[in-house]
């Protein structure tokens, strides 16, 4: 008896101790995307990822910062490699759907990116960043009417969320409403949430890509 206790807990003990490093270097992985230290993110989430103790929604969190670090190095292949693996070993995570989006956008991808943001706003109908995300696709197809209502869904859905106000301020100015985009602008800077930009593209200086989710 004694000595099968002794070969089950030979058995569990390295998991164990593989699930606890790997949930350290988590952490650590995510401090360091706060930090803006994305090649450090990087590194310690894939050391984590590599232990092959992650699983469930907490590897799809993990893939998903990780995506979002590549996407603010702008290294679009693999940032698009780790969202589309969220997307292949979890489809119901709509939060992997609406970052995929913003990828395909910096791409120029625009109806891969609608077709994202539909299933993240069908998974989702209160994914604000779906909407956000679908209303820039509109708008680089100059389909202005169709980008408005996203706009607007999304300024509904999160009034204090100064980056959706930027969104429509950049439609209205790309649309030649100039009084508009300059209103919209302003409402940007007073809302109580800090907009964090990211690395844009001469033609989308304020992109918004994936944000990672902890």
């Amino acid at each position: 008896m004694y000595r099968l206790l002794a070969f089950v807990f030979c058995l569990t003990f390295p998991l164990a101790a593989a699930a606890g490093s790997a949930e350290r270097m988590v952490k650590e992985g995510f401090s360091a995307y706060r930090a803006a230290d994305y090649e450090s993110a990087i590194d310690l989430l894939n050391k984590a990822i590599d232990t092959g103790s992650l699983s469930g929604r907490r590897l799809s969190e993990t893939l998903s910062v990780r995506g979002s670090a590549h996407f603010r190095l702008r290294d679009f292949d693999a940032a698009l490699a780790s969202f589309s693996e969220v997307i292949c070993n979890d489809p119901e995570y709509a939060h992997a759907y609406s970052s995929r989006a913003a990828i395909h956008n910096e791409t120029g991808e625009y109806d891969l990116s609608i077709a994202d943001t539909d299933r993240a706003i069908n998974l989702d109908p209160g994914n604000v960043a779906a909407y956000n995300n679908r209303c820039d696709s509109y708008r680089y197809k100059k389909d202005f009417e169709c980008a408005l209502e996203d706009c607007n869904e999304a300024v509904k859905l999160a009034p204090n969320n100064g980056i959706v106000w930027l969104t429509r301020g950049q439609l209205y100015e790309a649309w030649g409403k100039t009084p508009l985009a300059a209103a919209n602008y302003r409402k940007a800077t007073s809302c109580s949430r800090i907009i964090r930009p990211s690395a844009g593209t001469p033609k989308n200086t304020a992109s918004h890509g994936p944000e990672a989710r902890f």
